[in-house]
C-alpha cells in the first residue's frame, strides 16, 4: 500500500439516520423494507442535482447511510437540490405507509478531508458528521415537530457556505443549538423553526450576529390561508375562561391547547391572550416548538402585521380606543392590570412564530354585523317554566330571542323574563349607535345589555346573553373559523372536547389519564405518522356517540366505543408512547 493511498480528500459529508429504527413495533422484514426504500429515496434526490454523478463514495450503517459528494459538487446543491427531494421523497413514502414502515429522518451536513484506505473511509470529519445527529438535542428536535427530517448542519459548514449567502440559502433561516456527544462539545445550525423552541438553544451574541434589520420578517398570512382542520382556541382568552368557570371548577385552558393540537393541523390564539394571562403564557411556552414549527399561530390585531415590532403599540392602540367609551372598563383594565413582566414574555413567544397571522378584513365591522343581524326580530320564543330548568336554556337563541322572552304562568297570563319591547328597543338603539364606533367590544356590549335590562348575574337567562355575546363575536372575528367551545355545557357536545379524547387515549392505552395530556406528549403523539389518521377517526367516532347520546334511546354507555380502538393494530405505537408517559406521572 503506497502512501497515495492514505491522502486525504476534501468531500461534503451527508450522514442520515432512521428515527426508532429498532423499535419494538418494526420487524426485521420492515427493517429491511426500510433500508431498501430510503436507499431508493436518496437515489432519486440525487438525480436533482447538478451533477448526474454526485456521489464519491457511501456507506450503510445498519439504520442509516453516509454519503460523500464530490469536491468539484457545488456544495450549496446539497441544501438546495438534495435535501428538498429528499424530504419529498419522505413526505410522500409516509403518506402511503403505516406507521411501522414510516420514515423519519436526522440529516447532518458538513464537510471536510476524508481518508480512504484498504478497510474503507475514514477520518475526524466523517466522524464529526455523524456526532451531530447522534444526540439527544437533535432526537428531540426531530420529536417536537410533525415534519419527517430534521437537517443539521455544522457551525463549520455554516460559517463557510450559508453565511455568506451562496446561491439561493438564507443564513436567517437557520439558528444555533449546542449539542455534546462524546468528545463533541459544539455548536451546530437548526432550520430556525426547530432551534428557536430548542432548550439547547446557543447563545451567540458576538459570534455572527445577523446585522441589525435583516432579522428576516415573519411570513404573512391570512385566515383565508389556513387548511380548514385548523382551530381557534377561544377559552385562552380571559372573558371566555371566565364564562367556563360559570359551570366548571377551572377553565381547561392547558387542556384545550393541546387537545387543539392533538385534533387540528394548526391551533390559533389571539396574540393578546399570553400578555393578559400568565396561565396561557407557561402553556404556550410549553408547545414552543409548536409555535416554531407555525403550527401553533397567534392571531394578531389590525393594523399590527410584525409582532416583534408593532405589539406593543398594539396594546397601547387598544386601551386608548377603549377608554373612548364610557362602557370601555372592563376592557381597559383586561389590558393594564396584568403582570410587570407581561409585554416581554408576548413579545418573545409572538417573536417565536415564523408567521404573521392577520384577519384579512376588519374584524370590528364583522362583529358589528354579526350583532345588527342577532338583534333583528325573529320568532318569538315563550317559556312555561323558569328559564333555568327549561329546555330552551339550551338552545341558540338569539340576543333579541333573548330579549323578547316570555313566560307563560299556569293561569295563562304573559310576562316578559328580560325587558319589556319599550326597553328593547331602547337598548337596540343603543346598540346601533355603539356599533357606529371602532371601540365597540364584546363587554362593551354586555355591559349595554346589563344597564339598558337590568340583568345582573344572579338572573338565569344572565350566562345564556354572555354565552351568546362570546359566539357572536367569535363567528365575526375569526371568519367561521371551527373554534372549541366557550362553556363546559357546550364542550361537552362537542368532537373536539379533551375529556373525549383523555378517555379514549385512557381505553386505548389502559392507563388512567392524569386530567391533562403533556406538552411533551402532544409533540410526540403529533410526530407519529399515524397520528393525523387516528384524530380524524375519533372526531368521527366521537361524533357518533354524540348522536347516540343525544338522538336516541339509551342502548348502553357509549364510551364503549373507545374498546374497538385496541384492536386496530397501527395504533400500537400510539398506545405505547401514551403508557411511557402517563404511567411516568402516575
Amino acid at each position: 500500500m503506497t502512501n497515495a493511498v492514505w491522502e486525504p480528500q476534501h468531500h461534503s459529508i451527508v450522514t442520515v439516520d432512521m428515527e426508532g429504527f429498532g423499535s419494538p413495533t418494526r420487524t426485521d422484514p420492515i427493517r429491511a423494507g426500510l433500508r431498501r426504500d430510503l436507499d431508493s429515496l436518496i437515489r432519486m434526490a440525487i438525480k436533482r442535482m447538478a451533477h448526474s454523478e454526485a456521489l464519491s463514495a457511501e456507506g450503510d450503517t445498519g439504520d442509516g447511510k453516509w454519503l460523500l459528494f464530490r469536491s468539484d459538487l457545488p456544495k450549496t446543491s446539497i441544501l438546495q437540490d438534495f435535501m428538498p427531494a429528499l424530504e419529498t421523497g419522505v413526505r410522500h413514502h409516509n403518506r402511503a405507509a403505516n406507521s411501522a414502515a414510516a420514515l423519519r429522518l436526522r440529516i447532518g451536513v458538513h464537510h471536510g478531508e476524508v481518508t480512504v484506505d484498504a478497510q474503507g473511509h475514514s477520518g475526524e470529519q466523517l466522524n464529526h458528521a455523524f456526532r451531530i445527529i447522534d444526540n439527544d438535542v437533535i432526537r428531540d428536535a426531530l420529536k417536537a415537530t410533525k415534519r419527517d427530517v430534521v437537517v443539521v448542519v455544522s457551525d463549520d459548514f455554516y460559517d463557510k457556505i450559508i453565511r455568506p449567502g451562496y446561491g439561493s440559502l438564507e443564513p436567517e433561516s437557520f439558528a444555533p443549538v449546542k449539542i455534546a456527544v462524546k468528545e463533541t462539545t459544539t455548536v451546530v445550525w437548526l432550520d430556525s423553526a426547530y432551534a428557536l423552541a430548542s432548550p439547547a438553544r446557543a447563545d451567540l451574541p458576538t459570534a455572527r450576529p445577523v446585522p441589525a434589520g435583516q432579522q428576516a420578517p415573519p411570513r404573512v398570512m391570512t385566515l383565508r390561508d389556513l387548511p380548514p382542520t385548523t382551530l381557534y382556541v377561544a377559552i385562552t382568552d380571559i372573558h371566555n375562561a371566565a364564562l367556563y368557570r360559570r359551570r366548571f371548577p377551572e377553565a381547561p385552558v392547558v387542556q384545550h391547547l393541546e387537545a387543539a393540537l392533538l385534533l387540528a393541523d394548526k391551533a390559533v390564539i389571539h396574540c393578546a391572550d399570553p400578555y393578559r394571562s400568565a396561565q396561557v403564557a407557561k402553556t404556550v411556552q410549553e408547545l414552543l416548538p409548536c409555535v416554531a414549527a407555525g403550527d401553533l399561530l397567534f392571531l394578531l390585531g389590525e393594523n399590527t402585521q410584525n409582532p416583534r415590532t408593532h405589539f406593543r403599540g398594539y396594546i397601547d392602540f387598544k386601551i386608548q380606543q377603549y377608554g373612548k367609551s364610557e362602557l370601555g372598563q372592563n376592557d381597559v383594565a383586561s389590558l393594564e392590570q396584568v403582570e410587570g413582566d407581561a409585554i416581554e414574555r408576548a413579545e418573545a413567544l409572538l417573536g417565536v412564530s415564523p408567521y404573521a397571522l392577520i384577519r384579512g378584513f376588519s374584524g370590528s365591522d364583522a362583529f358589528n354585523r354579526a350583532v345588527r343581524q342577532d338583534l333583528r326580530p325573529t320568532e318569538l320564543v315563550t317559556i312555561c317554566e323558569h328559564f333555568a330548568a327549561s329546555i330552551v336554556s339550551q338552545l341558540g337563541l338569539t340576543l333579541r330571542q333573548l330579549l323578547d322572552l316570555s313566560h307563560q304562568a299556569a293561569d295563562g297570563t304573559l310576562s316578559r323574563v328580560v325587558a319589556d319591547p319599550a326597553t328593547v328597543g331602547r337598548l337596540q338603539d343603543h346598540v346601533n349607535q355603539l356599533a357606529n364606533h371602532n371601540s365597540f367590544s364584546r363587554q362593551i356590549l354586555m355591559e349595554a345589555i346589563r344597564r339598558g335590562t337590568g340583568i345582573t348575574e344572579a338572573d338565569a337567562a344572565y350566562e345564556a346573553f354572555e354565552e351568546r355575546v362570546s359566539l357572536l363575536h367569535l363567528a365575526g372575528t375569526t371568519g367561521g373559523l371551527p373554534h372549541l367551545e366557550v362553556t363546559n355545557r357546550r364542550d361537552r357536545l362537542s368532537v373536539y372536547y379533551f375529556g373525549h379524547l383523555l378517555d379514549h387515549l385512557s381505553v386505548l392505552s389502559e392507563v388512567p389519564h392524569p386530567g391533562r395530556f403533556g406538552g411533551e406528549l402532544v409533540m410526540e403523539l403529533r410526530a407519529l405518522p399515524i397520528w393525523r389518521f387516528f384524530a380524524s377517526y375519533h372526531t368521527r367516532l366521537v361524533g357518533h356517540l354524540i348522536h347516540q347520546t343525544r338522538d336516541e334511546p339509551p342502548t348502553g354507555e357509549p364510551s364503549s366505543g373507545f374498546d374497538w380502538s385496541r384492536r386496530v393494530p397501527e395504533f400500537e405505537g400510539i398506545r405505547t408512547v401514551v403508557r411511557r408517559y402517563w404511567e411516568a406521572s402516575a
